[in-house]
C-alpha cells in the first residue's frame, strides 16, 4: 500500500491481514491531502481511499533576550559611556 499527500509519495507499507499503517510527521504548515493506494494483487483489484484533508499548524517559537550584569560597558552607536575607563562618544 501506497500512502500519498497529494501527488508526494510519503512511503509504502506492507499489507497485513487487510490492514497497513503508516505515521507521518510534517515538517510543513498548510493543508495535506491524504489518500491511500492499495495496488491490487491476484485475488483483488486496485484501490484509491478518498482524500483525507489534514491541517497541520505551524508550531510557536520563543526569543529572549538578556542583558550584562554591567550594560554600561556595551558601546552602541550613538551612545557614550561616561562611567568608563575613559571617555566614548560619538561625534559623527
Amino acid at each position: 500500500m501506497t500512502f500519498l499527500d497529494g501527488t508526494t509519495t510519503l512511503g509504502t507499507r506492507t499489507v497485513s491481514v487487510g490492514n497497513a499503517t503508516f505515521a507521518e510527521t510534517f515538517t510543513t504548515a498548510g493543508s495535506h491531502s491524504l489518500t491511500a493506494v492499495y495496488d491490487g494483487d491476484a485475488n483483488n483489484a486496485t484501490s484509491t481511499s478518498t482524500a483525507q484533508s489534514e491541517t497541520v499548524n505551524a508550531g510557536t517559537t520563543t526569543t529572549a533576550l538578556a542583558s550584562a550584569t554591567n550594560p554600561t560597558r556595551s558601546r552602541m552607536p550613538g551612545a557614550s559611556c561616561r562611567r568608563c575607563d575613559r571617555e566614548w562618544s560619538n561625534s559623527s
